[in-house]
């Protein structure tokens, strides 16, 4: 059979009747007898529709009873839409009815006549609202209808998005439809070609070029304007709201009525649930009644619920829209949700099992005599690994970086100027292997194909503690692992206190013991008394020799014991930074085989430390008995009988007084032990 079925001439006033009988076709939905108009000459008209279901109900085919002649005396059709409400509310949909008028009210009907329709948003009103063909899921895109429309229209909902921004803006619809060829049921314009009906101010032609319309087509457009109005409200909660790859996420769904309640549903209030486009590959809707699952479920009850996928390698969210429909009038109200799916992330950073090294120590930072081949500054074997639910993450940027714990190594660093950390330049090389790349203090470096990175640390000059830390952000999340390096100076020990000699020189900066009543609160711990064995055993042989020597020789000055022992080292050794400005002010000092021991003498000025403690220092003078000047023409002195005792001793030979006046000491070398 053809859709079109020819019944060949009638003429005007004849009655027309027709019916079909068929095996093929079961149930017979709509037959017709139907007069053509008297008033009609030589003319044509379509008539009702047949419609017929094949025997499986799935299958329909039309007929379309035609007169083929002369259409001249047709009447005019205007081509209309109605709208039921005046406007649409954010948040809100309203109803759009295609309706089919005719100017000289014919009592011809238009069902049958279309091959399509189109209704859609245009002008840029896109981004305002969208309409639905089932009320359970929204479609954001133009809809194509059926071509059979009743005589008073289809409804449709137009939804406006729920942005309050949008109250006063004005959606601009469209509808564009075509007319079967030979089924024409009067003229569409002056010439039987295409017709354009537009109610919009400025805009006669719908966004249309007239031009590139075919024979038969047409264009309506109208404007509806966006409200605010009360409306009832969809409150969706996802529990929990975030999870891990493989989880499930249930929904809680209650409704906020126009009165500001918040209720429950009714456990027959029917739903539909639609995965946004960009989350149907992370997961699928799930509804335990029916045990079905797809990206879109329709006719739901309570209890539907998300299933992420298992392999996710990143943070994720998960966005959706959930529909229903309420009271008699079927009011559509709609919300989205999201879910955040956040894999099992693995960050670590592995260091050798004795983390611990020394300070970097450079070549000004000890005598030449000192063995620098025992300097082991650097540390090998670092990896940092990142895994997701336990698969490794290949090509991913991870910093790391030196991070100083401060107050440790001796570098309390409390007071008033002090810093309390070094400069990032100053933290150390970190060298990714793979790269043959380095950078101080930080690199940014890329995971291998087993999802590691091997690292390379050279230490700072500082002695003390310090973590390497590496970060890996996903999203506005950011995953940390950290590992702890020990950088020390091996085998120093504290000189205990003594008999013969007095402990001095602590400071905020860097506490110790001191003798005077300033920095009470920084004299504990000891900090700056840490040497060699060696090196503390010969300071403690000699401040007890030299208190023997004071005492039984009487041209020596009592004020010279016992001994007042001034900075030897720091407790992890390395740099000393006095100033607790992270640079050089000791600059040795650094291994523990250095140490200040304070001096005295008469001048004839009374400077702040003129009368203190310490060994007693004699005016050198030349073969002329004149004072004996050094290279930077000061007057040099010293105490003959102290430095013989250091040599015999074993301090190096050139241990000798340093510095002018108030900042006057010896400085005692130990390095050839």
């Amino acid at each position: 059979m053809n859709n079109l079925l020819d019944i060949g001439y009638v003429e005007a006033g004849d009655t027309l009747t027709l019916s079909v009988t068929n095996t093929d076709f079961i149930n017979i939905l709509n037959s017709f007898t139907e007069e053509v108009e008297p008033t009609l000459q030589n003319g044509y008209a379509g008539l009702d529709q047949l419609v017929y279901y094949t025997d499986d109900g799935t299958n329909s085919v039309r007929f379309i009873p035609v007169i083929e002649e002369d259409s001249s005396a047709l009447p005019y059709i205007e081509f209309k839409l109605r709208t039921d409400t005046t406007f649409v509310g954010v948040g809100q949909s309203m109803e759009v009815t295609p309706n089919l008028a005719f100017a000289n009210g014919s009592t011809l009907y238009p069902s049958g006549i279309f091959t399509s329709m189109a209704m859609e948003l245009y002008d840029g009103t896109e981004a305002f609202g969208y309409f639905v063909v089932d009320p359970f899921f929204p479609v954001p895109e133009s809809i194509v209808f059926p071509a059979t429309f009743s005589p008073s229209g289809e409804t449709f909902p137009l939804f406006a998005n729920n942005d309050s921004s949008l109250v006063g803006q004005r959606l601009k619809v469209r509808v564009a439809g075509e007319i079967i060829a030979g089924v024409q049921l009067g003229k569409i314009n002056s010439d039987n070609s295409s017709f354009i009906f537009s109610t919009i101010p400025g805009d006669a032609n719908c966004g249309i070029d007239p031009t590139t319309l075919f024979e038969g087509q047409f264009i309506n457009c109208f404007e509806i304007p966006i409200g605010n109005p009360a409306s009832n409200e969809l409150l969706v909660t996802t529990e929990p709201d975030s999870i891990a790859p493989g989880d499930t996420v249930a929904f809680e769904l209650k409704l906020k009525t126009l009165e500001g309640d918040t209720v429950g549903f009714s456990s027959d209030q029917l739903f539909a649930v639609a995965l946004d486009e960009g989350s149907k590959t992370l997961g699928t809707m799930f509804d335990p009644e029916s045990g079905d699952t797809a990206d879109v479920l329709v006719d739901v009850k309570q209890g539907f619920k998300f299933i992420s996928e298992e392999l996710i390698p990143d943070t994720v969210d998960v966005t959706g829209e959930v529909v229903t429909a309420i009271g008699d009038n079927f009011e559509i109200i709609s919300s989205s949700f999201e879910v955040t799916i956040a894999p099992a992330y693995e960050l670590t950073i592995e260091l050798p099992d004795s983390a611990q090294v020394w300070p970097t120590i450079p070549r000004t930072g000890a005598r030449a005599e000192f063995d620098f081949t025992q300097v082991e500054n650097a540390l090998e074997n670092v990896f940092v690994r990142l895994k997701s639910n336990g698969e490794p993450l290949v090509d991913r940027e991870i910093l790391i970086r030196a991070e100083w714990i401060e107050g440790t190594g001796g570098h309390n660093h409390n007071g008033g100027d002090d810093q309390l950390s070094p400069p990032l330049t100053e933290m150390g090389y970190i060298v990714n292997v793979a790269e043959l790349d380095s950078a101080q203090g930080e690199i940014f470096a890329d995971t291998d194909d087993l999802g590691e990175i091997e690292l390379r640390y050279r230490t700072p000059e500082f002695g003390g503690t310090i973590e390497l830390v590496a970060s890996y952000t996903i999203g506005t999340n950011t995953l940390i692992a950290r590992d702890t390096i020990t950088v020390k100076v091996p085998g120093l020990v504290l000189l205990p206190n003594g008999i013969n000699y007095s402990k001095v020189g602590g400071t905020p900066s860097h506490h110790g013991p001191r003798l005077d009543g300033r920095f009470q609160n920084n004299r504990n711990p000891d900090s700056n008394h840490y040497g060699t064995q060696e090196f503390v055993d010969f300071l403690i042989e000699l401040s007890n020799t030299w208190d023997t020597f004071v005492q039984i020789d009487t041209t020596q000055d009592n004020r010279q014991t016992p001994l007042n022992i001034n900075d030897i080292s720091l407790i992890n050794g390395g740099l000393f930074d006095i100033a607790a400005r992270w640079n050089p002010a000791h600059n040795y000092h650094r291994v523990g085989r250095d140490v200040d021991i304070r001096t005295t003498r008469t001048l004839p000025f009374t400077g702040v430390f003129s009368a203190r403690n310490g060994v007693l220092l004699k005016r050198v003078l030349n073969q002329n008995g004149e004072p004996l000047l050094d290279d930077d023409q000061n007057e040099v002195f010293k105490n003959q009988l102290f430095e013989d005792l250091l040599f015999i001793l074993g301090a190096d030979r050139d241990s000798r007084v340093h510095g002018i006046e108030d900042e006057e000491h010896y400085h005692i070398y130990f390095y050839n032990n």
